[in-house]
């Protein structure tokens, strides 16, 4: 692997292709295959342009980066889960409300239940993290000790304000995970509860504000993206990670919307061309043998 901008050929053929004679203005060799420069030159050791500092920072930027794209794509899993569970739920919604509980009063308690299984889950995963994080962190330490010098402790002692950094953390995406569902089972009466139509209704509003909010994320994306193709090359760190989460979120918005246009687009081409007709395979008087007609 060679540096940018670097071509390794014959001293001789450089010499002729730079038209410098003799002259030689820069000599690269091995470490310490030199104990002084030549006449004319000045020896310039090589040093390490990277502290340890810098490389672990790189690695907690890493990590970050990826416990986001973590979040954002559990996030997405929690919404499904939590809107085929309403569907599943509709019968016994809609007897709460005929019993004579409150639109008000029926969200609430939803929120409530989303409360609870988010602080047990937190609490959960936090707990989990923190034991698996005691458990490789010596071996973490030993490694980036060996390579990069860097002092790193072998014990892990978790402030409070991260267990409260995680609960926070994960009760607001839940909480934007489920406030589409909550606002969904909200919007809809107490006889529209239990009807598929109005049901369906209501779905496609959230698909139309879905394609909305997808074409304004890919907008900013759009132009996170124009204002990088300006910047010089290692500059906006963090607009890159912008732009990518960008892509992702207008994806996930956009994927239902399509979807349920491509449906929608078969339903109307199966319309239009029946299935043709033919012999079909009828049951005899037996029910055991099968013929044609």
């Amino acid at each position: 692997m060679l540096p940018p901008d670097t071509l390794v050929m014959d001293i001789a053929a450089a010499a002729t292709l730079l038209d410098s004679g003799e002259r030689i203005t820069r000599l690269v060799t091995a470490p310490e295959a030199l104990e002084q420069a030549p006449e004319g030159l000045v020896l310039t050791r090589a040093a390490t342009l990277v502290s340890p500092g810098q490389l672990t920072e790189s690695f907690h930027l890493n990590l970050t980066a990826m416990a986001l794209l973590a979040l954002v794509v559990g996030l997405f899993i929690v919404q499904a889960a939590l809107g085929l569970a309403l569907e599943q739920r509709l019968g016994l919604l809609r007897t709460l409300r005929a019993l004579g509980v409150s639109g008000r009063g029926l969200v609430g308690l939803l929120a409530l239940e989303l409360l609870l299984l988010g602080v047990v889950g937190a609490l959960a995963g936090i707990v989990s993290g923190v034991w698996l994080a005691r458990v490789l962190q010596p071996d973490v330490a030993a490694t980036l000790g060996s390579l990069y010098g860097a002092e790193v402790a072998v014990t892990l002692n978790l402030p409070w304000h991260y267990w409260l950094g995680g609960l926070t953390v994960t009760l607001g995406g839940l909480l934007l995970a489920g406030s589409g569902v909550l606002w969904r089972a909200a919007r809809l009466s107490v006889l529209g509860l239990g009807q598929a139509q109005a049901w369906r209704s209501g779905f496609q509003r959230q698909l139309k504000l879905m394609s909305a909010a997808g074409g304004a994320v890919a907008l900013g994306g759009l132009a996170l993206w124009l204002w990088l193709a300006w910047q010089p090359p290692g500059e906006g760190l963090l607009a890159g990670f912008g732009l990518v989460a960008a892509l992702l979120l207008a994806s996930a918005l956009w994927l239902p919307p399509l979807i349920a246009l491509l449906l929608a687009g078969l339903g109307r081409l199966l319309q239009r061309r029946p299935w043709p007709n033919g012999p079909w395979p009828t049951c005899s008087c037996s029910c055991r043998d099968w013929r044609w007609r």
